[in-house]
């Protein structure tokens, strides 16, 4: 799975600044609107079953055939509902007929690939990672090529969005081979466990939800509260911080499944792999924050163009958002792999509609200080992923929070602070070497300070060992 975010997440890291450079910040704008909007309609079609069918399944998997049907149908059906719905909205909310139009290409875009991942909801609930990534590996090379094609013809805003759809056909052939793969075959849905899923979900959907909406709504209030260049400048950083943040997700996909079996089975492991997920987390998510803060300026003007230069600023906001995330994200695997995820969902609301109404204050003062909104936005949705950690925590196991993790928060302090002396004062050098040394400096400190320990090591060398044995054996 980790190789499979790092490759994909590369090959969209080469897309998605060409993109933008092709359509300028005003029409780039318009797409990330439009996929805000799209994503936050999907949510509907998902209904959250990616989270509620990997648990079942893991603590079931005699079911998985049953669930995999009943999920695919489910999805399918509510999708072909919201299609007039979502469109209907747009038009009342003002929004011109390109806009309308990208937003129903990806929209359909994201109806396939909820289908397709119903299917690898399974496969995970499994504890099966390796079908999910080549499944992604291959989607995403197909759409980078179909990418760099349409760049190459010179294509516009409704072209790009119509290649979503052919990579969610893609994806969708790819997931159904990682099913064979595990002799699974979707059969016995039935209305039953529809009601289940309708049930079970729900949580999951607040949540889901939560996530999704907070970026929408804060790309809805810049379109209608700052200008369309604020819109595509918040939108650059926020997707550059998606890219920052692969590795929390790769955390969450396979700590949930197994957290979920080991919380029903053995109390004494859960704490232990909870521990675990916190403190890679942070050792994460700390040297990622310092790097998007140091070299947030190049990295900007390398990648998006001079046009996109405020961007920087709301990337440096935003890089105390990074390690806040990591460690929420981990803080949410654990609580929901309890069965939390009402509570879970519920404080999450409290602050994105605490954020929300801030925002109303926040991006017409930077817009009008500033003339860059996004920073409004960037500094409320910080505060807002600060909030949830605080109440976060009082969620975990008790005594998770004392011993070697506080140690740790420390230890990763410190090697946090010679990363940044090394990235400022070694700035002036080209980008490349500039981040390498910084990374070194943080991974030296690190060492030197006990965060990193020959438990850790070992663990590294065991896991590469399987995987390498795998291969060889999958070679064979």
């Amino acid at each position: 799975m980790l190789v499979s975010q790092v490759a994909t997440t590369a090959l969209s890291f080469a897309t998605v600044p060409l993109i933008a450079r092709a359509l300028g910040s005003g029409d780039y704008g318009t797409w990330w609107l439009a996929g805000a909007v799209a994503g936050v309609a999907a949510l509907f079609i998902d209904w959250g079953l990616d989270g509620y069918v990997v648990l079942a399944v893991a603590r079931s998997r005699e079911r998985a055939p049953e669930l995999m049907a009943t999920s695919a149908l489910f999805r399918l059906g509510v999708g072909l509902l919201l299609i007039l719905p979502l469109q209907g909205a747009l038009q009342l909310l003002g929004y011109d007929r390109n806009t309308r139009i990208v937003v129903f290409l990806l929209y359909t875009g994201s109806l396939v690939s909820s289908i397709a991942a119903s299917a690898v909801a399974v496969v995970r609930g499994l504890e099966r990672m390796g079908g999910p990534a080549l499944a992604r590996i291959g989607t995403e090379v197909m759409h980078t090529g179909l990418i760099f094609g349409a760049l190459a013809l010179g294509a516009g805003l409704k072209s790009f969005a119509a290649i979503e759809i052919v990579g969610a056909f893609v994806g969708l052939a790819l997931s159904a081979r990682a099913v064979m793969r595990v002799r699974v075959r979707p059969a016995g849905a039935n209305l039953t466990t529809a009601k289940e899923l309708l049930r079970g979900g729900a949580p999951f959907l607040l949540w889901t939800s939560i996530l999704v909406l907070q970026p929408g709504l804060e790309s809805v209030l810049l379109s209608k509260l700052a200008s369309h260049d604020a819109v595509g400048w918040y939108g650059a950083a926020i997707r550059l911080i998606g890219f920052l943040l692969f590795p929390a997700g790769v955390l969450q996909t396979v700590f949930m499944p197994t957290m979920a079996r080991l919380h029903a089975s053995n109390g004494d492991e859960y704490r232990q792999t909870a521990l675990d997920a916190l403190r890679v987390a942070l050792l994460l998510g700390a040297p990622i924050a310092v790097g998007t803060f140091v070299f947030a300026e190049p990295g900007v003007r390398l990648i998006f163009g001079p046009t996109f230069g405020p961007a920087a600023d709301n990337l440096r906001v935003l890089s105390v958002y990074v390690v806040v995330v990591f460690l929420n994200i981990s803080l949410s695997t654990i609580v929901v792999s309890a069965g939390r995820t009402m509570t879970w969902s519920i404080m999450k609301a409290f602050m994105v509609a605490f954020g929300a109404g801030a925002s109303f204050w926040s991006i017409p003062y930077f817009q009008h200080k500033m003339g860059n909104g996004g920073l409004g936005a960037a500094l409320i949705t910080v505060v807002a992923e600060v909030g949830m950690l605080l109440l976060g925590l009082l969620l975990v196991p008790k005594g998770l929070m004392r011993g070697r993790l506080a140690l740790d928060f420390l230890r990763a302090a410190v090697a946090s602070a010679a990363m940044w002396a090394a990235g400022h004062f070694l700035g002036h050098l080209p980008l490349g070497i500039a981040m390498a040394a910084a990374l070194t400096a943080y991974a030296v400190a690190l060492i030197l300070v006990g965060g990193i320990g020959a438990r850790d090591l070992s663990l590294v060398r065991s896991t590469l060992g399987g995987v390498l044995n795998k291969s060889r054996g999958a070679s064979a």
